[in-house]
């Protein structure tokens, strides 16, 4: 599998749930564990490629992003358990294209019961895991604007290291959901034809960053901000939202996303 992925790196993201359950094995020799819907899944879907007739061709190398491309800036806000409140948090993102000129704006705040009451299998709080918010805002771009990106190369700018990291493996390792956030990426991209680049850009470090760092917190969004989000009518799909709204590992949620945005080109 490690040998395959190496030359169809789009196959990466489809180890996290093997791995899970091998992790399993290996901690609980002694306890009957059975393979789950989410192991069979991905299977299937690793046996469909190998047994494919046509055969993949072997991915390219990889490159650094041409001379037009369309850079996107995200950046997310959590809320620690013992943090002060003050006014609503959520995501900001920024797009410009290749003159430069600012093609996307949007602002989307977290319901307070999902940012402080909603955990995952481990116990933690969404308002803790970072790196799932910000993957949000990683992700935004291409159900946002899917028509915008296609045959495109795109950078997606963040300020968290472990997106980073976890875009080069296409899972994050311990953290199920952002996993499955990636997926979705992985898969949006493959059926968008677009080349992603996940950089890191250390927090308000540019305009862009301040930005998105602003659009992030209701209470720093300005007046010129909000002109300017008035500017894009972007709506994020129902069935992200309906995540959004009630955070689960739902691995059924990348397909969903492929299918809307497959509707919309």
């Amino acid at each position: 599998m490690n040998d395959f992925s190496l030359m169809c790196p789009f196959m990466r993201t489809f180890k996290k749930n093997t791995i899970n359950l091998l992790t399993e094995v290996l901690t609980f020799p002694h306890h009957e564990i059975r393979v789950n819907n989410d192991v069979k899944k991905d299977l299937k879907v690793w046996w469909a490629v190998i047994e494919d007739d046509n055969l993949l061709p072997i991915c390219p190398r990889p490159c650094e992003p041409t001379l037009a491309r369309k850079v996107f800036t995200s950046d997310a806000a959590g809320m620690p358990e013992n943090g002060i409140v003050r006014g609503k948090r959520g995501v900001g993102l920024v797009g410009l294209d290749e003159t430069g000129h600012i093609m996307l704006a949007f602002q989307h705040m977290w319901s307070e019961e999902m940012l402080m009451y909603s955990k995952d299998d481990k116990g933690t709080r969404m308002g803790d895991k970072t790196t799932t918010l910000e993957l949000v805002g990683v992700l935004l771009p291409f159900v946002l604007c899917p028509r915008k990106l296609v045959n495109q190369h795109v950078v997606l700018q963040v300020d968290n290291m472990a997106a980073v990291w976890g875009w080069e493996k296409n899972y994050v390792s311990g953290d199920n959901m952002a996993s499955m956030l990636l997926r979705c990426i992985v898969l949006l991209s493959a059926r968008l034809g677009t080349v992603v680049h996940v950089r890191h850009l250390p927090r308000v470090s540019d305009w862009e960053a301040r930005l998105a760092d602003r659009l992030s917190r209701e209470r720093t969004t300005t007046n010129f901000d909000r002109k300017l989000l008035s500017n894009f009518s972007v709506n994020i799909p129902e069935c992200l939202l309906s995540w959004l709204d009630k955070p689960s590992e739902n691995w059924d949620l990348p397909s969903e996303l492929c299918r809307f945005v497959s509707n919309k080109l």
